[in-house]
């Protein structure tokens, strides 16, 4: 009875190959024996895959090197296509994590203020955008009229200054939203402000209005610029 019990046993763990309309299969699940593969470096800038590729410590075939732009914040580079079992190893890992600002959220002016002078490229438009909200304060009337295009704004402050300032929506900016070796693309944001409630100072905040169609800039941007400046053999095997 055991020695029956041990040849079932052994006979239910034999693993056959069948062949059907000119395709082989086994009868289990049967798992390959992977060749040893080193962990990919990690870099978090754009200078980094140039370090790499131009310095090629690794001696890499640099004509089958692909490059992916995974998204505005992810670069990796791949090498070619193994035959044995069709894959490839991940050499480089490149990505970024900016603190970015919270869009679509009400903050108050000291934090908009603060915030237009450290999550965004200096322009003349974030100058104009400090000019208003650095004027607001907790004992500012504030009186506004929004006809969906333009948000007016009339800011009074005690009784002797009234000024109106037109504010045009949407607003051009350029948050830092990818690799810093990159122009940051310039989107699209609706600028509203409004009056604090029950003693609350009075709030701002910036709409995200293109769509997300940053990200596809950034992208492009990317690209552009490995292709710049990695070596001419991976220049164009660059994926966005």
């Amino acid at each position: 009875m055991l020695k029956a019990f041990v040849e079932k046993l052994l006979e239910l763990g034999k693993v056959e190959q069948f062949t059907f309309d000119s395709r082989k299969y086994t009868s289990k699940k049967i798992w390959p024996v992977m060749p040893p593969i080193s962990a990919a470096f990690v870099a978090h800038t754009l200078t980094g895959v140039k370090d790499y590729l131009v310095g090629n410590p690794d001696g890499l075939n640099l004509e089958r090197i692909i490059v992916q732009v995974q998204d505005h914040q992810t670069v990796e580079v791949f090498s070619s296509i193994y035959p044995t079992w069709k894959d490839r190893d991940a050499c480089l890992s490149v990505g970024i994590s900016p603190k970015a600002f919270s869009f679509g959220q009400f903050i108050s002016t000291e934090e908009m203020v603060i915030a237009l002078q450290t999550y965004f490229v200096q322009t003349d438009t974030t100058a104009n955008l400090m000019k208003v909200v650095g004027n607001v304060s907790d004992d500012t009337n504030i009186i506004t009229k929004d006809d969906g295009i333009a948000q007016e704004v009339t800011v009074k402050s005690g009784v002797v200054r009234l000024e109106k300032i037109d504010l045009p929506n949407p607003v051009s900016l350029q948050p830092y939203r990818t690799f810093f070796e990159v122009e940051q693309p310039e989107s699209k944001f609706v600028f509203r402000i409004r009056k604090g409630e029950s003693g609350r100072l009075p709030g701002c905040a910036l709409f995200e209005a293109d769509g997300g169609n940053w990200q596809l800039e950034a992208v492009k941007r990317v690209r552009d610029w490995l292709r710049a400046n990695l070596p001419e053999e991976v220049s164009t095997n660059i994926i966005a």
